[in-house]
């Protein structure tokens, strides 16, 4: 029996390449055969018995015409097609079994048929849809419909919605949100319009998750009602207060990078909170009685001239690129946990002779001016932080006075 296996096995996979093969020499391409499905490149995976189970396919002219798929359509689970001219979802209905899709960058207008579907959980459409239709009955998970111009009222209820990523859709409010999504769980809906009236969401009761970065929000309001949320993030807005957060108790992560903060207030009932970002924004200083559970606190890009002796449980402080000149050894021996404080590209005029053990202080290295670089001061570069500057900040060869090994925290989400 084992031998009668491996032969159908054997069979299979020849028959299976067989496919590939054609697809290969119709569009010129090279389609490569992965362990893990590599979305950058023309790529495919296999199940033991050598059944496509995955294909990832870029820039060839398939459009309507899905024929090419048909052969895999008895196994096929996750099917991605880049820029491939599909002007309609309508032929899916043919590969019954997907259940993760995705299109991005094709001539579809819309989201049609998909309905025929039953195990399809994740669907990505970026670029040029107007509505999403037809899935109301569907049991969907995951919907990304980022990079399109549509409105809330153009998308179709899905009860079964968890997790919705709408960002850059030209959206100007997010009314009806709770009503088409009663059980969604996770929102993203960054690089929008103004999103001045948060309200339209304080219906999403059982939301854990929520970006709205980048979306001129010049008030923190309408989100009392959402006490489930672990992480909240509302970088680069115009918020210059913190405020409306007491109700959210569960909260964990918040992150207000690039504002207008001068001061930090209204933390206090945040007893969960472990990764706060603050960095990009108007503050001279820190002073503030953060939550004890706090870990992780990030104040890079500020105009803070001095150390806040009273943080003593936190286990990364990162104060690159602001105004301080020196740090007192004696606050460094009251901290007894394990903690790494950065204070790279700071005007650093001298540093404690005796640091404890426990305690990692990151200055820039040799390949660097030794304390302070004015070439990257926030003066010269307002309101500067970019995924550019933040690698060229990782490859500092940084001056760790410790045996610790030490690797900068990543507190930047998907959302950073």
């Amino acid at each position: 029996m084992k031998q009668i296996g491996n032969l159908f096995v054997e069979i299979n996979k020849k028959k299976m390449n067989k496919h590939i093969k054609k697809i290969e020499s119709k569009y010129g391409i090279e389609i490569l055969e992965l362990e893990n499905l590599d979305t950058s490149k023309n790529s495919y995976c296999t199940d033991s018995n050598n059944n496509v189970i995955k294909i990832c396919l870029k820039k060839i002219k398939l459009k309507k015409n899905l024929e090419d798929l048909l052969p895999f359509s008895r196994y096929l689970k996750e099917l991605r097609l880049k820029v491939c001219d599909i002007s309609s979802t309508k032929n899916f209905q043919k590969l019954p079994n997907l259940e993760v899709l995705e299109l991005v960058g094709n001539s579809n207008k819309e989201v049609v048929g998909l309905d025929k579907l039953p195990k399809l959980r994740k669907l990505r459409v970026w670029e040029n849809i107007l509505s999403v239709n037809d899935l109301e009955n569907s049991k969907l998970i995951e919907l990304d419909i980022h990079s399109n111009s549509l409105c809330v009222k153009n998308i179709c209820s899905i009860p079964s919605l968890k997790v919705l990523h709408i960002s850059q859709c030209q959206l100007s409010n997010l009314k009806d949100l709770a009503d088409k999504f009663p059980l969604l769980e996770e929102l993203e809906a960054r690089h929008n319009f103004d999103f001045s009236n948060l309200n339209d969401i304080e219906e999403l009761v059982n939301l854990k998750k929520l970006d709205l970065s980048y979306c001129h929000i010049e008030n923190i309001q309408g989100l009392e009602s959402l006490t489930d949320i672990t992480e909240l993030f509302l970088h680069y807005n115009i918020i210059k207060e913190i405020k409306g957060l007491d109700k959210l108790v569960n909260l964990e992560e918040l992150g207000l990078r690039g504002n207008y903060l001068s001061k930090i207030s209204g933390l206090e009932n945040l007893r969960k909170l472990r990764k706060l970002d603050l960095s990009n924004n108007d503050m001279t200083s820190y002073n503030y009685e953060f939550p004890k559970n706090l870990k992780i606190l990030d104040l890079r890009f500020n105009e803070i001239n001095t150390i806040n002796e009273k943080l003593l449980n936190q286990e990364s402080i990162l104060l690159a690129h602001n105004r301080i000149s020196d740090i007192s050894e004696t606050y460094l021996k009251q901290i007894k946990s394990k903690c790494v404080i950065d204070l790279r590209l700071n005007p650093l005029k001298s540093l404690p002779k005796n640091i404890p053990k426990n305690v990692t202080l990151i200055v820039e290295g040799k390949d660097t001016n030794y304390f302070y670089n004015p070439r990257y001061h926030r003066d010269d570069h307002p309101r500067m932080y970019t995924p550019s500057f933040e690698r060229w900040l990782k490859t500092l060869d940084p001056i760790v006075f410790t045996a610790n090994p030490y690797t900068l925290p990543n507190i930047n989400s998907s959302s950073g």
